[in-house]
């Protein structure tokens, strides 16, 4: 009789709410929650050939990873707005090739009440400005954060971020009013998706030349993003029916003004045109050979940054000199919102015998590949 009341004693001191350092013995007697997620991991198209480009490891690295579960609505006792569950996995896990489990342990009465549930994740917290998110968060406050200031931003004419930071691109994935699947004690949620919080953007010079040399004399004399375009105030979540979510009507006035290229910086290559964007290559493969362009120095990168999003089309000009005639071009993107969160804009611009050609393209980073995470 006392080893049956010990027994549930114990039961009774589990949090009723959050998975905190439980023993996994004890964690089986509780039912649990399964919490899918599709973290974008993009597949290398050169790797077997030995050319993995360092960006690709930067951009696709979890440093941290913090998972929320929150009531959509009040069940038994418990408030709307209850954390039921709080996850930080081993950042490790996240950078394998393969499936790893988390769940959330769940209070009986929450498991068997199937309440419709808000689930967070987030990762690399620190490099969007909150180191300091834990299990004490309340939903109102994930709800409200937002990347501003010289987090992805402008400083002056300059891009803050024109390097992977130290703890990595931000990623975040919200799902609201997801419906508990499955039966006591095994439930799961439909997936919630992970992207990065930012977009890339990059300029890419070419010449053409022959056998013996170039072709012209070129030179690029600036490279300018108009002010007004990026936002100030980037939410973290995005729980809008657009593929943004920004503070109305706030842009960041100041133009990006990034330096211009010698003749002897921009590259040469007997096809730049090999390097322009073509329908129907896939986000990873044209990347992969622009990079190898760089790589193999056909390709001159000049520019590169990332940026928070905007529901504007972000314009420029670039300005150049070709055997001695000076010229500008400017580019603009097509629609509202082609700078939204997690794409990736290059920029390339390429003289040719008599010319200059531009292609300015994007693509969304690659779609991610569906991980299970449970403990």
């Amino acid at each position: 009789m006392m080893k049956r009341a010990l027994h549930i004693g114990l039961l009774l001191l589990l949090p009723l709410l959050l998975a905190t350092g439980c023993r996994e013995d004890l964690l089986d007697q509780v039912p649990k929650l399964t919490v899918y997620l599709d973290i974008p991991r993009p597949a290398l198209t050169r790797a077997d050939e030995g050319f993995i480009p360092s960006e690709y490891v930067a951009e696709n690295t979890i440093n941290t990873l913090q998972i929320w579960v929150f009531l959509s609505e009040a069940c038994g006792d418990f408030a709307a707005g209850t954390c039921i569950g709080y996850l930080s996995p081993d950042p490790l896990y996240m950078n394998d090739a393969s499936n790893y489990r988390f769940a959330v342990p769940l209070n009986p009465i929450v498991a068997d009440a199937h309440p419709n549930v808000d689930v967070f994740v987030l990762a690399n917290a620190a490099s969007a400005g909150y180191p300091d998110l834990g299990v004490q968060t309340q939903r109102v406050e994930l709800n409200n954060l937002v990347m501003e200031g010289g987090f992805f931003g402008i400083d002056g004419n300059a891009p803050v971020c024109t390097e992977v930071p130290e703890g990595g691109l931000p990623f975040a994935g919200v799902g609201k009013g997801m419906k508990m699947k499955g039966t006591y004690p095994v439930l799961t949620l439909d997936t919630v998706t992970l992207t990065r919080t930012v977009s890339k953007l990059r300029f890419v010079f070419s010449q053409l030349k022959d056998v013996e040399g170039p072709v012209n004399e070129c030179q690029v004399t600036g490279i300018q993003i108009n002010g007004s375009t990026i936002s100030a105030s980037e939410y973290l979540f995005n729980d809008s029916m657009a593929s943004y979510k920004i503070a109305p009507n706030q842009y960041v006035a100041s133009p990006m003004i990034f330096q211009g290229l010698t003749g002897e910086q921009i590259a040469l290559s007997t096809a730049p045109e090999d390097y322009a964007f073509r329908m129907g290559q896939t986000a990873t493969e044209y990347e992969s050979l622009v990079l190898q362009g760089i790589e193999d120095g056909v390709l001159s990168s000049q520019g590169l940054c990332y940026l928070r999003e905007s529901d504007k089309p972000l314009t420029g000009r670039i300005d150049y000199v070709m055997n001695g005639t000076v010229g500008h071009a400017d580019f603009t993107m097509k629609d509202p919102g082609d700078f939204a969160r997690n794409h990736s804009w290059i920029v390339y611009m390429y003289f040719t015998r008599d010319a200059i050609r531009f292609t300015v393209t994007w693509t969304p980073w690659e779609e991610g590949h569906s991980f299970i995470l449970t403990d």
